[in-house]
């Protein structure tokens, strides 16, 4: 969980630990950034709802951040059904010139889900006519197994 204070810019870097620099990186690196309403709903990615995702070691986001409670997960998809857990290792860094309070909480495997609909229905758009009145969407659409 973060906390912010008041509006500040916020860099966010996560960086992948590779065994060896000379391996080449195929995997895929994401993490979801979403407010989280205080009180009794804890209602998710409400106002700020992102996902930063990225095929390498390097994943990154600038942006500014209103003061209040957000959640920050990083996840990759390129290493499931894998047992070797050595290899998943990550650095997460956040810099801002306004203090962050972090902490750490352990949470279910759904608060993931709830911020990847979040965002998925923050950046849906309305379908829009085209010439032959075919109905064409912007949206992207997230299949959970």
């Amino acid at each position: 969980m973060i906390n912010i204070s008041r509006t500040t810019l916020v860099n966010i870097s996560l960086l992948y630990h590779r065994q060896d620099r000379r391996i080449r990186h195929y995997h895929t690196q994401s993490f979801v950034l979403c407010n989280v309403e205080q009180g009794a709903s804890k209602d998710v990615g409400t106002c700020q709802a992102i996902l930063c995702t990225n095929r390498g070691a390097f994943t990154h986001w600038i942006g500014s951040l209103s003061s209040g409670f957000y959640v920050l997960i990083p996840f990759s998809t390129s290493f499931w059904k894998e047992d070797d857990i050595s290899t998943q290792d990550y650095t997460l860094v956040i810099h801002s010139k306004v203090q962050i309070n972090v902490q750490v909480t352990p949470e279910p495997a759904t608060l993931l889900a709830d911020c990847l609909i979040a965002i998925t229905l923050k950046n849906n758009t309305q379908p829009h006519k085209v010439c032959d009145g075919i109905k064409i969407s912007n949206s992207f659409v997230f299949l959970f197994v």
